[in-house]
């Protein structure tokens, strides 16, 4: 199954495969939706530098599915 390989990288730290999960989570594709877990693997993600995370965090933050404060502590964690 396709997600459980992508689940094994992202949980080996590939950062596109974390980006890739969080999507999935955040669309409901092949997993049930759920946010808390998109934002999970974003957020690992995005720390790792991958651009495509780091902007749908900045879209969790804008359309308000991520608190300003998660965001803030998200921001300072990338230095």
């Amino acid at each position: 199954d396709k997600v459980i390989e992508i689940t094994h990288k992202a949980e080996a730290n590939d950062r596109f495969a974390q980006c890739i999960l969080g999507i999935l989570f955040e669309r409901g594709l092949y997993v049930p939706q759920n946010f808390t877990k998109a934002t999970t693997w974003l957020e690992r993600a995005g720390e790792q530098g991958e651009p495509e995370a780091q902007y749908r965090l900045g879209e969790f933050y804008k359309y308000g599915i991520i608190s300003r404060e998660g965001f803030r502590r998200w921001m300072i964690a990338l230095g």
